[in-house]
C-alpha cells in the first residue's frame, strides 16, 4: 500500500511536469487559470492534480498512518488515459479568469430595464460663454417610455441651477449634455467641475405612481479625483453683506451690492443647508417701497450642500410703481422640505440695501389717469382701474391700484371676466400683503378684438371677491360682487355719434 501510493505520487509528479513543459504556463499562471472560469467549468472526468508539486514532498511521510479509504479527493488514484490529459490543458489555456466588470464611463448604473451612463465632460464655448459639458446617455430596454430627472445637482458642495428632466422612447437611446457654466462656477469660487453629485431618479414615464426603477443619490468624479481630494470652497464675503439668518439648520446672507440681470434689478444671495434632507428656500409677501413686488426667485438646496443665489425683480414692475431705488425690502422668509413641504423656518424681515433708516423710506404714489375709474374705497382697501393700454407683448391690459388698509394678507380674486361684451376663459388674481399697495396689469385675449370688432379694451365685466390669504375659511372681506367698466370717454362716444351720424 505504501509504495502502491508512493508510485502514483511519483507518477502524478511526472505527468504535471510534462503538462507545465507542453503549455509554457508557469505555476503560478496555472493557479490564476484555475481560480477562475475554468475552475467552475471542470469536466467530468477525473483530471491530474496540478497542485500536486507542493504536497509530494509531505506526502509518503503522511501515508504510513493513513487507510486509503480515508485518504482526500482531491488527488486521484487511477492512472489517467490520454483523453484526460488533454482537457485541463484546454481549459486552462482557452479560459480567461472571470473578472468583475468596469464601470462604463464616468458613473453607470444598470438594470433589465435600462443602462444609465455620464460618458465623460468636456470644456467647451456654449451659447452663454465658456461651461463644462457633461455628457449621458440612457438606454431604454423596456416596453414603455422611461422618465430620466437629475434634482439636486451640485457641483463641489455647491448648487447649480440647472435640471435634467428627458424622456427615452421604449427601445431607444436618449442622449443629452447637462451644462455647467463658468461663470456660475466663479460665482462659487469652483475652478472646474471636480465632483458632480445629484438625485438621479429613473421611472416609467406612462404611469407616475409607480415606484421609480431607481432613485439613488449618485457622486462621480468627472477629472479622476477622489472623495477625500475635494474641497468645498468658502463662501464670498462682503463688508456690506446682511446676515439674515444663521443657526444650526440653515444660513441666509444678502448682498446689498444691486446688479443689472436679465429682468431687472437683482441681488446675490447665500444659502446653506445643514440638516440631512432637501430643503427649498423661498421668499414671499416681497415689497419694495411699500409696493407688493414679487421676485423670480426660489431655490432648492440638498442636504448638507451650499448655495449662491441670484433673487431678480422685474424692471416693468417697478415702473409701474414708480420705484426707482430699493430703499426697503420686506418679505417673509419661508424654508421646508423639498419633498414633503414639512415646514422648517418661517419669518418676516425688512433689509435696507441703500442704507436708509425705516423711517427715511418713501412710499411712492400711485399712477394716475384722466380716465381712472374708483370701484372701491372704503377702510379694507382701495381698487382703482387706471386706463387700459398695450404692453410690450402686444397684448391689451387693464392698469389696476390696489391698496390694503386691512391688517391681514388679502387675495383679491376676479372671475366671470368678459371683454367687450366677449366672455374669457382665464381669472385674474392678486395678493397683497397688510398695509401695502400693489399695481397690477390684467391682461385680455387678443381674440376678444377679433370677435369683438374692437381695436381696444371698451368695457370690462367681472365679479370681485377678497378674502384673508392665510386663513381660507374666514369670512371674506369683499364677497363676490359684480362690476362693470367702461374706459371710453365722453369725448370719444361724442365722436362716435358724429361718425355715425354721418
Amino acid at each position: 500500500m505504501k509504495f502502491r501510493k508512493a508510485g502514483c505520487l511519483l507518477l502524478s509528479l511526472i505527468l504535471t511536469a510534462a503538462l507545465l513543459a507542453g503549455c509554457g504556463n508557469s505555476p503560478a499562471t496555472q493557479e490564476e487559470t484555475t481560480t477562475g472560469e475554468a475552475a467552475t467549468q471542470a469536466p467530468e472526468t477525473a483530471a491530474p492534480d496540478t497542485s500536486a508539486p507542493a504536497e509530494t514532498t509531505e506526502a509518503p511521510q503522511e501515508s504510513e498512518s493513513s487507510d486509503p479509504a480515508e485518504e482526500s479527493t482531491e488527488a486521484p488514484t487511477e492512472e489517467p488515459t490520454e483523453a484526460t490529459k488533454e482537457e485541463p490543458t484546454e481549459e486552462t489555456t482557452e479560459t480567461q479568469p472571470e473578472t468583475e466588470e468596469p464601470e462604463e464611463g464616468i458613473l453607470s448604473r444598470k438594470a433589465e430595464e435600462y443602462r444609465f451612463v455620464i460618458t465623460e465632460m468636456e470644456a467647451a464655448e456654449g451659447w452663454s460663454g465658456q461651461e463644462y459639458q457633461i455628457h449621458f446617455l440612457l438606454e431604454n430596454k423596456a416596453d414603455y417610455d422611461l422618465r430620466l430627472t437629475w434634482y439636486d445637482v451640485n457641483i463641489n458642495g455647491y448648487m447649480t441651477s440647472q435640471i435634467v428632466y428627458e424622456t427615452a422612447d421604449k427601445g431607444g437611446t436618449l442622449e443629452g449634455t447637462y451644462a455647467v457654466y463658468q461663470d456660475e462656477l466663479d460665482s462659487c469660487g469652483i475652478e472646474e467641475p471636480e465632483e458632480l453629485s445629484f438625485l438621479l431618479i429613473i421611472q416609467n414615464d406612462e404611469d407616475y405612481y409607480e415606484d421609480p426603477l431607481l432613485s439613488e443619490i449618485v457622486t462621480c468624479y468627472p477629472t479622476g479625483l477622489s472623495a477625500e481630494d475635494i474641497k468645498v470652497p468658502d463662501r464670498p464675503e462682503s463688508e456690506d453683506e446682511i446676515v439674515v439668518v444663521d443657526n444650526d439648520k440653515i444660513s441666509f446672507i444678502f448682498f446689498p451690492e444691486a446688479e443689472e440681470g436679465w429682468y431687472g434689478k437683482s441681488y446675490k444671495v447665500f444659502l446653506e443647508n445643514k440638516t440631512d434632507k432637501s430643503l427649498s428656500f423661498s421668499w414671499d409677501e416681497t415689497c419694495v417701497n411699500g409696493y407688493a413686488n414679487d421676485p423670480v426667485w426660489g431655490r432648492v438646496v440638498a442636504a448638507g450642500k451650499k448655495a449662491i443665489d441670484t433673487i431678480s425683480f422685474t424692471d416693468t414692475q417697478l415702473e409701474r410703481c414708480h420705484i426707482e431705488s430699493f430703499d426697503e425690502i420686506s418679505f417673509l422668509l419661508k424654508v421646508y422640505s423639498a419633498r414633503n413641504y414639512e415646514d422648517l423656518f418661517e419669518e418676516r424681515f425688512a433689509l435696507y440695501p441703500t442704507g436708509k433708516k425705516p423711517e427715511e423710506v418713501v412710499v411712492p404714489d400711485r399712477p394716475e389717469s384722466e380716465n381712472e375709474k374708483v370701484i372701491i374705497d372704503n377702510d379694507q382697501m382701495t381698487i382703482i382701474f387706471v386706463d387700459e393700454e398695450e404692453d410690450s407683448w402686444g397684448y391689451h391690459t387693464a392698469t389696476v391700484y390696489f391698496e390694503n388698509k386691512s391688517e391681514v394678507e388679502l387675495f383679491f380674486v376676479f372671475d366671470n371676466v368678459e371683454a367687450n361684451g366677449q366672455e374669457m376663459t382665464a381669472w385674474w388674481g392678486n395678493v397683497v400683503p397688510a398695509g401695502r399697495r400693489s399695481v397690477r396689469n390684467l391682461s385680455v385675449n387678443n381674440e376678444v378684438y377679433t370677435e369683438s370688432g374692437k381695436e381696444r379694451i371698451e368695457t370690462l365685466h367681472f365679479t370681485l371677491r377678497a378674502y384673508d390669504d392665510n386663513d381660507l375659511f374666514a369670512d371674506d372681506i369683499l364677497e363676490e360682487t359684480e362690476f362693470t367698466i367702461d374706459f371710453v370717454t365722453e369725448s370719444e362716444n361724442e365722436a362716435e355719434s358724429e361718425t355715425d351720424s354721418e
